[in-house]
């Protein structure tokens, strides 16, 4: 009974060897290019430097993305968002106290800040300040990007007014809002003095406000 079943018609568990290579290439030009796009902005980056350090063909790069635009779309949504995601999901965990963890965010923002880094700026508010008044595309992820990240933030501090935890007095969404200008702030007032301290002192008066968000009641 099992040799009348045609192989033909079993699609392969394993993709093969030449897919495995085309993703590992894709992935390489948008590393390449979120480094060559954060170093020198996204409408000075070179195509150019980005084959030199990838090594790939000008063709390989045409075959996964068309255009240069469509290359930083990618960047913007394969390798920044997922990035920001990462630090801020935990923010999403019931059990997580808010205001603890956007405490410990703070300090881990401190902690892995370099100079390199404080020079460079922030990778999104790098794009955001560059292409959001000039090109559509972009701004209508950033929108997107901002409304999620101020959607996750409001809920947690919801949340927390819920638990108990925040006091009743402030508004979650203007919260939210603040929050975003705040960790924008510190990194466009660093990059402006390119000085670490100033931007720590950014981000301490930030984890100061946090720590009087807490309700009396706690503990």
């Amino acid at each position: 009974m099992y040799d009348s079943v045609s192989t033909q018609s079993i699609t392969p568990i394993m993709p093969s060897a030449q897919k495995l290579k085309a993703d590992q290439t894709r992935q390489q030009i948008l590393e390449a290019a979120f480094l060559e796009i954060h170093q020198q902005g996204f409408r000075s980056a070179s195509l150019g430097n980005i084959l030199k350090k990838t090594g790939v063909t000008k063709g390989a790069l045409y075959h996964h993305f068309p255009n240069k635009q469509a290359l930083g779309y990618a960047v913007f949504d394969e390798i920044i968002v997922p990035q920001s995601q990462e630090r801020w999901a935990r923010l999403q965990n019931p059990v997580n106290n808010p205001v603890d963890v956007l405490l410990d965010i703070g300090q881990e923002l401190i902690r892995d800040m370099t100079f390199e880094a404080i020079q460079l700026g922030c990778p999104i508010c790098n794009l955001i300040q560059e292409m959001s008044s000039v090109d559509h595309g972009f701004h209508a992820r950033f929108k997107t990007f901002q409304d999620e990240w101020r959607k996750q933030l409001s809920e947690a501090i919801l949340r927390g007014q819920l638990q108990g935890l925040i006091i009743k007095e402030v508004n979650p969404n203007a919260v939210a809002s603040f929050l975003i200008a705040c960790h924008d702030g510190a990194a466009s007032v660093g990059k402006a003095t390119h000085d670490i301290n100033e931007y720590k002192n950014c981000v301490n008066e930030t984890r100061r406000y946090l720590n009087n968000l807490r309700s009396k009641q706690q503990g």
